[in-house]
């Protein structure tokens, strides 16, 4: 006992709770296995976060791009009205 460090106890008791909570999870994974719960949706986000880090800002950036286009090429609508009638009129 007198040649363990302090600091691997706490190395030892992190690994054991870890493992636990690991056990624990999966046990009330098995058990809800057929329903849709928040706990697999979350785990399913996290996933897609970890797969798509900037999947979120590279949407929000092409929708930024896109209104950016539009201010700058602006479409002429087809029904277009005159600006002044009373500017064609010779007088």
């Amino acid at each position: 006992m007198n040649g363990v460090y302090p600091l691997a106890w706490v190395f030892l008791g992190f690994v054991i709770i870890t493992l636990i909570m690991l056990n624990v999870f999966l046990i009330k994974l098995y058990r809800n296995k057929g329903k849709i719960s928040r706990t697999n949706n979350m785990v399913k986000k996290i996933g897609e976060s970890i797969r798509h880090p900037l999947q979120k800002e590279a949407r929000e950036y092409l929708e930024l791009n896109q209104r950016v286009k539009e201010l700058k090429n602006p479409e002429k609508p087809t029904d277009s009205i005159p600006d002044d009638p009373c500017r064609n009129q010779s007088p």
